[in-house]
């Protein structure tokens, strides 16, 4: 996607709407899927909603003709919008995991694990955090379908790894898997060094390497033409993706086992896991300023505090 685009058509009769999240283009799109029952992927969170407004309105639809909002989990940079959202579409039900409809219903617990990450940027961020009303939540099953239009029925399956609560979705018309977090992160950025780069996402505090591969041999064999990520855009080289996350995951968690217990333990593995990356794919030092930079080592901090969550839990069960 070409960075000075906000809305941009990817495939027939499904667009992506940039919400520039954390301020920064190409980072957490919402797809739109036109061509008969409007329904959007990911509402972002609450800043990128009036983005997603003006966008609709490009391509010739009202924030008013959505009658589906779907979510693939329920963390805040993917959902956090719904309740504001919904607020201003009549006739829209929202679709999520059954294990996070009453996090959508009432927020407060999600807002308050966002609070313990991102600290005094939450306000910037996220807010408001609106609760969605409980009566226009629909919860999907594994394997329950949704008819758009003639030739586009909607698959969801539930995907964990990243986290629980978290589904991913097959659209038969473009053939194509809405992967939210599970297939990881492709850094759009990084095409300005020529990389082609994703990456595990393992936030807390429901990150399970088993889990997730176990959902991307999932989405494999469904041998789809392409996969669009919640974290950005769209990609068609579905072996790259796979090969690149099944590397990066082991590593992971070996140096999270290896950076538990340090001084700065934190920092410490953000830091070796920068180290690595920018080694493996070798990049230059990035500059300041840099998004790519900039969204790597957030995402790594994240990362970081997912990985030794998961590391001290297998050590207190063990």
């Amino acid at each position: 996607m070409n960075q000075s685009e906000k809305i941009m058509k990817l495939d027939d009769e499904l667009w992506i709407s940039d919400g520039m999240d954390l301020s920064v283009p190409g980072r957490t799109g919402t797809y739109i899927l036109t061509g008969g029952t409007l329904a959007v992927i990911e509402t972002g969170p609450s800043p990128s909603i009036p983005r997603l407004k003006e966008n609709l309105q490009k391509i010739g639809f009202s924030i008013k003709d959505i009658r589906y909002i779907i979510v693939t989990h329920i963390h805040l940079d993917h959902a956090g919008g719904a309740g504001l959202l919904i607020q201003e579409c009549p006739d829209a039900e929202l679709i999520v995991h059954p294990k996070g409809a009453r996090h959508l219903a009432d927020p407060s617990k999600l807002i308050k694990g966002a609070k313990a990450v991102y600290g005094d940027d939450f306000d910037e961020l996220f807010n408001p955090v609106l609760p969605v009303p409980e009566a226009r939540i629909l919860s999907a099953a594994d394997g329950e379908t949704l008819s758009l239009a003639a030739g586009r029925t909607l698959t969801f399956y539930h995907t964990p790894g990243h986290a629980d609560h978290h589904i991913s979705i097959h659209d038969s018309l473009t053939n194509g898997v809405f992967t939210g977090d599970t297939a990881g992160i492709q850094y759009v950025d990084a095409l300005q060094y020529d990389r082609q780069i994703f990456l595990p996402s393992t936030s807390p505090n429901q990150f399970r390497p088993e889990q997730m591969l176990a959902s991307l041999d999932h989405l494999t064999a469904m041998k789809p033409a392409a996969i669009y990520f919640g974290h950005f855009g769209k990609t068609e080289d579905l072996e790259e993706v796979s090969s690149q996350i099944r590397y990066w995951l082991p590593v992971f968690v070996q140096t999270a086992e290896e950076s538990a217990g340090k001084e700065n333990e934190l920092e410490h593995l953000r830091a070796e896991l920068y180290k690595d990356i920018l080694g493996f794919y070798k990049l230059p030092p990035l500059p300041d300023g840099d998004p790519f930079k900039y969204l790597l080592q957030l995402d790594l901090y994240v990362c970081a505090m997912g990985l030794l969550d998961y590391v001290k839990k297998k050590q207190q069960n063990n």
